[in-house]
């Protein structure tokens, strides 16, 4: 055949067979002669990001030849290398070690990735990449701390395959995350078709009985649902819910037990974090919470401190709904007793959040967070009053304050929640007194379960125990929501890129939820967190506008 040698000209299954092909198009006829399917022509592509990248439309695109800077600012650019046509003085002197030292140093300065790029698809792999320094940067995210639940994503850089559901939606993913970052709007307009693409490989792969409990089809639900959080095409929440409740339904589907390690078990984690948040907003106990999904996914391992506490938030949409359920009737000694069971439980699960921080403020040495003059305004701010928040609560780590700030959150909710049922108990019990005082009888002979009094009246006896006062929980608005309010400014930090953003803000959407039903005065605080709510829907992911 007449080619650039070296060069094969045959298709891509005569090549795989080592024979000889006709080059016949569209489909040769050694493939047609033997039965199987010719696999064409096409050459494979491999896009290269590089700083030496040109294009033709230079004028069409901003900032086409600019390099990547260390701080991961600078955009991303497809094109084809460039070749310096001007020729090249050669140096007669030989390179000397001490210019070499320089180059090398000026090679390790860049950017590093957390995993390594493989030969198998080299456009896709980079793009994960890039992603990967970007959302979760070596920095601030370490990859190979066990029981994260952001590990799975790092997994995926490593999978061996990819199902095409999972692969159109990290593609879309990505393209989108990049596209924002580097300005270019093109690249984030071409996200869209991916993302399409992508929900129809995820119908095809649920629609298949061997790939419907596929754990790649449960991570292309979740990576769906993260393109619906941070670009929300719809313009409204519920593509990502229907991207949670399916992958809710497949991971139920699989069971318990089949999410022990690996993909399985990260996405089985990343699951646990939504899944807590969202029984709150649906008001009632997802089957995480049961028994089964507490233990089994572990298989006798050792949980962490995050495995833990994520345990105790679980069980406290459980608590809310038995709570509604108890004042869905009318005020009897039924409902006060059944209230009172409620209580109970939830100073039980405070007493198990106490020994859980005891037992993480003993595995962490040094100080979980610490005090610094805040350099935020807000609108609040007045030169009678001051700054709402004068000090800010800064962490050593990321980890530490995302597990700060949840164990907060849980305080919040559990200690809310036991001052509105103390307040609705007390009102039952003095309702049940002062009815009781009116009903008193005049002495006649005993009956069973009546004592006569000094008096000579016999009164009825209480079923129910008294209520006891509370204590701390009442600081609920002085200590842990505080504590979220003042964790803002570490949070909305530019180092922390979009996870700040992410994690702070359904935290602060359960502080102002349970300071609009406390029933208590506090304009400036409402206001104070509105006014952060807008900046973060301004900055952070565009779900944020529609929550």
């Amino acid at each position: 055949m007449v080619g650039v040698a070296g060069r094969s000209k045959a298709c891509h299954t005569c090549k795989q067979r080592k024979i000889r092909c006709g080059g016949e198009k569209p489909t040769c006829l050694k493939c047609a002669k033997s039965g199987r399917s010719c696999a064409g022509y096409q050459k494979s592509h491999a896009f290269i990001l590089s700083q030496y990248a040109t294009t033709s439309h230079t004028e069409s695109m901003k900032h086409t030849l600019q390099p990547f800077q260390d701080d991961g600012s600078a955009p991303v650019l497809l094109a084809r290398w460039r070749r310096d046509r001007a020729p090249k003085a050669r140096s007669q002197a030989p390179i000397s070690t001490e210019e070499v030292a320089p180059r090398r140093q000026k090679l390790h300065s860049r950017p590093c990735f957390p995993v390594s790029i493989s030969s198998r698809n080299s456009f896709r792999d980079q793009f994960l990449a890039l992603f990967l320094h970007e959302q979760c940067p070596p920095t601030i995210i370490n990859p190979t701390q066990p029981g994260s639940h952001r590990n799975w994503l790092f997994s995926l850089a490593s999978a061996a395959s990819l199902s095409p559901a999972l692969e159109h939606a990290l593609l879309a993913l990505t393209t989108a995350r990049l596209g924002q970052q580097g300005e270019n709007v093109a690249l984030v307009h071409q996200s869209l078709p991916l993302y399409t693409r992508g929900l129809r490989e995820l119908q095809r792969a649920i629609d298949n009985p061997v790939s419907q409990c596929d754990m790649q089809t449960i991570a292309a639900c979740m990576v769906l649902g993260m393109y619906e959080f941070d670009k929300c095409p719809g313009r409204t929440t519920d593509g990502y819910m229907s991207h949670y409740h399916g992958a809710m339904l497949l991971l139920q589907l699989r069971g318990a037990e089949q999410h022990v390690e690996g993909l399985s078990h990260g996405v089985f984690q990343m699951l646990r974090m939504h899944a807590a948040f969202q029984g709150l907003r649906q008001r009632r106990a997802t089957f995480l919470a049961q028994p089964d999904w507490i233990e089994k996914p572990w298989a006798g391992k050792p949980k962490n401190s995050n495995d833990l506490l994520l345990d105790l938030f679980l069980q406290v949409p459980d608590v809310i709904a038995k709570m509604d359920r108890s004042f869905s009737l009318p005020c009897s000694q039924d409902v006060f007793g059944s209230g009172l069971d409620v209580l109970q439980q939830c100073f039980a699960l405070d007493k198990e959040l106490d020994d859980w921080f005891s037992s993480y403020q003993a595995a962490n040495a040094g100080y979980l967070y610490w005090p610094k003059l805040s350099t935020r305004d807000s609108v609040t701010d007045s030169t009678e009053l001051g700054k709402l928040f004068p000090v800010s609560l800064h962490f050593p780590t990321y980890t530490v304050g995302e597990t700060m700030i949840l164990y907060w959150t849980v305080r919040v909710l559990l200690h809310t929640h036991i001052c509105f049922l103390h307040r609705r108990l007390s009102i039952i019990e003095s309702e049940t007194v002062h009815n009781s005082e009116e009903e008193q009888i005049t002495l006649e002979p005993p009956e069973t379960g009546r004592v006569p009094n000094e008096s000579g009246n016999i009164q009825r006896s209480s079923p129910n125990p008294p209520l006891a006062p509370l204590g701390h929980q009442e600081d609920w608005l002085q200590a842990p929501a505080r504590s979220i309010c003042q964790s803002v400014e570490y949070f909305l930090d530019e180092k922390l890129r979009s996870l700040g953003p992410g994690t702070i803000l359904p935290p602060l959407l359960v502080v102002g939820a349970c300071l609009s039903r406390s029933g208590v005065a506090r304009d400036r605080e409402a206001a104070w967190i509105a006014e952060v709510i807008q900046l973060i829907k301004t900055i952070g992911p565009s779900l944020a506008e529609f929550v």
